[in-house]
C-alpha cells in the first residue's frame, strides 16, 4: 500500500474521481443504521476493488470535489472503526477484500481514507444484502458504480493482472478483548479523585513509631532465620524484616509524595490495580479485585506470510509499559490499615529473643500478590521476544505470520499502566517491521479513561 501523508493527501485533491479516486463530503452513515443504509458503504468497497485499475484505489471521506480545481476539505465529525468494517465487510463477500480505513489529520481537519488495492477479482456478495444482490459483481466506471457486464466479468477472470509488486504482507496492531474481538481502541480504569486531607489523615495514622522500628530492627536477624517451606519446596520467610522496612520507607515516602507532589500522588496511587495486564483473560479473574487481562494481536491482512517481525508501539506520557517489577515499585498501594503481615512481624519481635529462635510457624499460605502470575502456558516460545522500555514496547517475533492470521502476545510479565482522568485519551502509535515488507506499515490505537 501507498505511504500516506500530506504530501500525498495534497496531490490526490488535485485529481478528478474516476475508477481508482471517489470523494465524499460527508462520513458514511454506519453506526447503528439499517441495511439498506449500510449497502451504501459496503457497495462502494466492492466496487473499487472489482474496478480496473493497475493501483490502489482511495475513498477520500470529508473532502468535497471540484472539478477542474482542488477539491474542499471539510472535516468529519464521526470516525469509522477499521475493524467493525473488516468485519462487516468480508462476512458477507465471496472473498475476503484486502482494505484499510484510517483517520488522518490534514491542515488541522480530520478526514477518513478507505484504501483498497489491486487484488484478485471478481468479488460479489455471498447473499443479498440491503439493496444489493448476491453473485452480482459491482464494478466502479469513471465515476460512478454500475453492475459488471458478463464479458467484464470474463476479462477480470482473465486478465491476469500483475500483482507481483503487490504481494507483500500488511501488518496492523489490535487490542483483543475476552471475546476474541479486535479492537483499535481501550478504555481503563481512571484516576480516582482524591481528597488531599483525608487521604493524608489516612496515611499518617498507619505510620510505624520509631520505637516498633527499632524493636523490628533489633530483631532482625532472628526474624530473618524464621523460614518455612511451601508443598514445592520453595523456602519462604514469612517474618523477613527487610519486607517490614521496605513498608515502612514506602509509606514515608508516600507521605512525602502527597505533601510535595498531589498530583503525582493521585497518579501512582493505587496504579497497580489500575494496570492491565498482557495476557489472555483468566476464568477466575473475577475472584480479584483486578482489571481485564489485554491481549494485543498482530494480524496480516496482506497477500503473503510475513517474515521475521519487529513491532515497535509507542505511547504519550499517560501510558507507560512496565514489567510487574516496576509496577510495583512506584505503586502507592497504602489503604486505611497497617496490613496482617505487618502486624505479625511487629508481634513476633516484641518478643524475646530466645522465643522468637524457638518458634515454629503454623502451615502458612504463600502471600497472594494483589495481580495474580499467570500459568506457565503464557509464556512464549523462543521466536518471541518483548521487552518494555517505560514509554516503548518492541516485540520481536522470529517466525512467520501468515496472510489473513493473527498473532497474539501473550505478556504476563509487562503491564499498559495508565495515567488517565475520566474523559482523557491516549495515543499509541505503532510501526510493523517484516523482512519481506518494503516500507513499515503505522496505524494508532487509542486509550480512554472511564
Amino acid at each position: 500500500m501507498e505511504n500516506i501523508d500530506s504530501n500525498f493527501i495534497e496531490s490526490l485533491l488535485f485529481e478528478e474521481e474516476d475508477s481508482s479516486l471517489d470523494f465524499k463530503r460527508e462520513q458514511y452513515e454506519f453506526e447503528g443504521k439499517n441495511d439498506h443504509i449500510k449497502s451504501e458503504l459496503l457497495k462502494d468497497i466492492l466496487a473499487f476493488s472489482n474496478s480496473w485499475a493497475r493501483t490502489d484505489r482511495y475513498i477520500l471521506i470529508g473532502v468535497e470535489e471540484i472539478k477542474g480545481g482542488k477539491s474542499i476539505v471539510h472535516e468529519i465529525k464521526t470516525d469509522l472503526d477499521d475493524a467493525t468494517l473488516q468485519q462487516f465487510v468480508n462476512s458477507k463477500t465471496y472473498r475476503p477484500i484486502n482494505f484499510s480505513y484510517k483517520a488522518y489529520n490534514f491542515d488541522d481537519k480530520k478526514i477518513g481514507i478507505i484504501t483498497i488495492p489491486i487484488q484478485e477479482r471478481p468479488n460479489f456478495l455471498n447473499r443479498n444484502y440491503g439493496k444489493l444482490t448476491k453473485d452480482t459483481v459491482y464494478i466502479r466506471r469513471g465515476s460512478s458504480t454500475a453492475e459488471a457486464r458478463p464479458d467484464e466479468v470474463s476479462q477480470m477472470k482473465s486478465s491476469g493482472i500483475n500483482l507481483v509488486e503487490k504481494i507483500e504482507p500488511y501488518l496492523e496492531v489490535y487490542f483483543r478483548d475476552s471475546k476474541n474481538n479486535n479492537n483499535t481502541s481501550l478504555t481503563v480504569h481512571q484516576i480516582e479523585p482524591l481528597n488531599r486531607g483525608e487521604i493524608l489523615e489516612s496515611l499518617k495514622s498507619i505510620q510505624i513509631s520509631l520505637d516498633i522500628v527499632e524493636v523490628v530492627r533489633s530483631k532482625k536477624e532472628e526474624l530473618n532465620e524464621i523460614t518455612e517451606q511451601l508443598p514445592d519446596g520453595t523456602v519462604f520467610h514469612p517474618y523477613a524484616a527487610d519486607y517490614f522496612f521496605d513498608y515502612v520507607k514506602r509509606l514515608t515516602d508516600s507521605i512525602s509524595l502527597l505533601e510535595d507532589n498531589f498530583d503525582e500522588f493521585e497518579r501512582k496511587y493505587h496504579l497497580e490495580t489500575r494496570a492491565i495486564e498482557l495476557a489472555k483473560p483468566l476464568d477466575n479473574q473475577k475472584k480479584y479485585k483486578i482489571p481485564t487481562y489485554l491481549t494485543l494481536n498482530i494480524f496480516n491482512s496482506g497477500h503473503c506470510p510475513a517474515e521475521n517481525m519487529i513491532i515497535y508501539i509507542n505511547s504519550d506520557p499517560k501510558i507507560k509499559f512496565l514489567e510487574y517489577e516496576k509496577l510495583r515499585e512506584i505503586t502507592i498501594p497504602f489503604s486505611n490499615k497497617i496490613p496482617d503481615r505487618i502486624c505479625k512481624i511487629i508481634d513476633r519481635a516484641k518478643l524475646d529473643t530466645s522465643s522468637i529462635r524457638g518458634y515454629r510457624p503454623p502451615v502458612i499460605k504463600r502471600p497472594r500478590l494483589n495481580i495474580p502470575r499467570s500459568p506457565s502456558w503464557f509464556t512464549h516460545s523462543q521466536s518471541v521476544k518483548v521487552l518494555a522500555e517505560r514509554h516503548l514496547l518492541t516485540i520481536n517475533i522470529d517466525d512467520k505470520l501468515m496472510h489473513n492470521h493473527n498473532y497474539e502476545i501473550k505478556e504476563h510479565r509487562i503491564y499498559l499502566c495508565p495515567f488517565l482522568k475520566k474523559g482523557e485519551t491516549a495515543t499509541l502509535e505503532y510501526e510493523c517491521h517484516a523482512d519481506n515488507l518494503p516500507e513499515p506499515t503505522k496505524g494508532t490505537l487509542l486509550v480512554k479513561g472511564v
